[in-house]
């Protein structure tokens, strides 16, 4: 996962920005502007893992990189159960016995 950090020398150039407009008087406007590029620069950025090989992967074998969005496979004995989410370390907790990388998005028209 990485961020989309911004330079000391962007911020300085925002927050410049920012008191240039909040002094002709439009502050919430410039305020609002201001801040959701900074919490834009901040988010973090996480490109989906594809699973090329198409099939179930064990958790014994590896898990997938920390925050990736996956389908999970859950086995309780008498039943099992499928689901999307993030693996953290609580895994067996969750019974999740299996992981695969989720299909690229269709093509919207």
């Amino acid at each position: 996962m990485e961020n989309n950090k911004l330079t000391n020398e962007e911020i300085k150039g925002i927050l410049v920005e920012f008191y240039r407009e909040a002094r002709d008087g439009d502050y919430l406007s410039a305020l609002e502007k201001h801040t959701s590029k900074l919490a834009d620069a901040s988010k973090p950025t996480v490109e989906p893992q594809i699973n090329t090989e198409d099939k179930w992967i064990s958790v014994e074998d590896r898990l997938p990189e920390r925050g990736n969005t996956v389908l999970t496979f859950q086995d309780f004995g008498d039943a099992t159960h499928t689901d999307t989410g993030c693996i953290d370390k609580h895994y067996k907790l969750n019974n999740i016995t299996h992981w695969m990388n989720l299909p690229k998005a269709p093509l919207s028209k």
